[in-house]
């Protein structure tokens, strides 16, 4: 790779921007290229460790999305004036329950899977425009989104409805309608996780896992989609834990330190030019592979541009420096990946003066009302009935005026506890008497009209399973056991996962509604109770979920 590869996709450098490549390139000194292909998780946003971050002169930053948006602006703005060479700041702009920018001052909008039952890629690309809106406005350039991952195990709880369900055909559309408008923006996209993540059940943070399609399939499936975004001009790759053995010499070995998977599938067959940033270097699916002194330099060598997290930062640093010095790490590799590095800010425009003295700007009031808007329209056209075998809806608080809510009493995130459902609060302004259920609730047709059953398990990294826990639901393990549809009408409604269906076949209504972002839950009780219709389609194929089969 030379400073030309530049001029090509997806960076396409008109002659002003190259030639700053070519100048900053020219003054970097050994360390402070070894600086650029590093991008820490910053925790800890100190000015004192934001002067320790510019000082080692990395080539960008993470930072949790969750922070107060001032707090954001700040430390932006700070990074902006005092860094030497441009930062790409990055973050997980994916949305989900946890996943506003800015916590409560963000729009919560509804996740990738909720986007793709609305069946229509527009809602793909407004979800685009609102992360990297309101991302701008907390000084975000670069995105690690979309998830491009097909939901193919219903096991595998990382993907689930951080993806846009388990067809190839609609997750192509819906990702590259995503990027280009994610990248129209301003916003650099990262494309995750290659060479494909959701064939298996288990999660690449606790083990490297692996895509177990022939070559045939993945070229149909996974390579369809990643081939899509490429096209769109995808600025970025995220390599992840995971192996994909069907490629000739590839093995078990994780994408993120193959050769195979990185030169020769990813940058020979399907000609990226873009840049490979690692998945987070602190995952099991790393790190099971070796030391960290031996497998951080391998990142580099052997096809990513950046790594993503630093254990200890300066240590990381030594790692790459000694095995520069003792040849595993090869000064062409180095330069390669500086130069990509450099390449996706200039074409940001990071290098531009204008840029880079121009404070981060807070949205207007009336663009915070188009978010808002916006989000209520995707939820609404999102929600899906999955069955109503009885034709019991929509539910009248006339006819079932007496519900029984059942949900999980305590709501936690691998990361945090999470706030209580709105559901009650909102079938009760809507006319209907709403009673808890606990486990003392006798449940008989002479006490309750209908049985609500709402639970809320999006997708997460974190999570290692989202099968129903009926003993929290039931609240007594003897309780567990029981199942009410026969005696009392029952409607099951999931804020999150779409493959409950296999557990509970003969529930007789099911109602998939994939996220639970308050327009989401205001979108599912109006369906409910018949003031709009059901007009989302599933993203996944649950014609055989009753029998117990995956897709296939």
């Amino acid at each position: 790779m030379n400073l030309a590869a530049l001029k090509k996709a997806p960076f396409r450098l008109d002659d002003r921007a190259l030639a700053w490549v070519q100048e900053t390139f020219a003054v970097l000194t050994p360390a402070e290229k070894l600086g650029q292909l590093v991008v820490p998780l910053a925790l800890d946003t100190s000015r004192e460790n934001l002067d320790r971050f510019l000082a080692l002169g990395v080539g960008g930053l993470f930072r949790r999305t969750m922070a107060p948006l001032a707090q954001l602006r700040a430390e932006a703005d700070y990074l902006r004036r005092h860094s030497r060479v441009p930062l790409l700041m990055c973050g997980d702009l994916e949305f989900s329950e946890t996943g506003a920018i800015g916590g409560a001052e963000g729009v919560s909008f509804p996740n990738q899977m909720a986007v793709a039952a609305t069946d229509d890629p527009r809602f793909a690309a407004t979800m685009a425009r609102i992360a990297a809106r309101e991302g701008r406005a907390a000084g975000y350039n670069w995105s690690l989104t979309p998830v491009v991952d097909l939901d193919l195990n219903a096991f595998n709880p990382a993907v689930n409805t951080r993806s846009f369900g388990d067809r190839a055909s609609r997750v192509a559309r819906f990702a590259a309608s995503y990027v280009a408008a994610l990248q129209a923006e301003g916003v650099a996209a990262c494309a995750k996780h290659w060479p494909g993540d959701g064939v298996d059940d288990r999660n690449q943070h606790f083990v490297t896992s692996v895509n177990s399609c022939e070559l045939a399939d993945w070229e149909k499936t996974f390579g369809r989609v990643y081939r899509a975004v490429i096209r769109e001009g995808v600025l970025s790759i995220m390599s992840g834990h995971i192996a994909l053995p069907a490629f000739p010499g590839a093995g078990l070995c994780p994408a993120s330190i193959s050769r195979e998977l990185n030169f020769d599938l990813l940058r020979g067959r399907l000609r990226y030019n873009g840049l490979i940033l690692s998945d987070a270097s602190g995952m099991a699916g790393l790190m099971s592979q070796g030391t960290r002194a031996e497998l951080v330099p391998r990142l580099i060598e052997h096809g990513c541009d950046m790594v993503l997290f630093t254990d200890d930062l300066e240590l990381d640093l030594d790692y790459l420096a000694r095995a520069r010095s003792d040849g595993r790490l090869s000064a062409r590799r180095i330069d390669e990946a500086v130069l990509r590095v450099l390449g996706l800010k200039a074409t940001l425009g990071l290098h531009r003066a204008a840029v880079r003295s121009s404070p981060v700007r807070a949205l207007s009031p009336a663009r915070e009302r188009e978010h808002l808007r916006a989000t209520r329209a995707c939820a609404a056209r999102a929600v899906t009935l999955v069955k109503d075998e009885p034709g019991r809806l929509p539910l009248s608080p006339v006819k079932y005026r007496r519900v029984l809510l059942i949900q999980p009493p305590l709501r936690q995130s691998p990361r945090s506890p999470q706030p209580a459902l709105r559901i009650g609060q909102l079938l009760a302004d809507t006319g209907f008497t709403v009673e808890n259920y606990s486990a003392e609730t006798e449940v008989h047709r002479d006490h309750f009209d209908v049985v609500i059953y709402v639970v809320a398990d999006e997708g997460h990294a974190l999570k290692t399973s989202q099968h129903l826990d009926w003993k929290e639901l039931h609240g007594d393990w003897r309780r567990s056991m029981e199942r009410y549809w026969h005696d009392v009408p029952v409607v099951f409604i999931s804020l999150g996962t779409p493959h409950h269906l296999r557990e509970l076949p003969a529930c007789p209504t099911v109602i998939n509604a994939y996220s639970p972002v308050p327009a989401m839950q205001e979108a599912v009780v109006q369906a409910l109770v018949g003031r709009i219709p059901f007009r989302g389609v599933s993203p996944v194929d649950l014609t055989d979920a009753e029998f117990g089969r995956l897709q296939k």
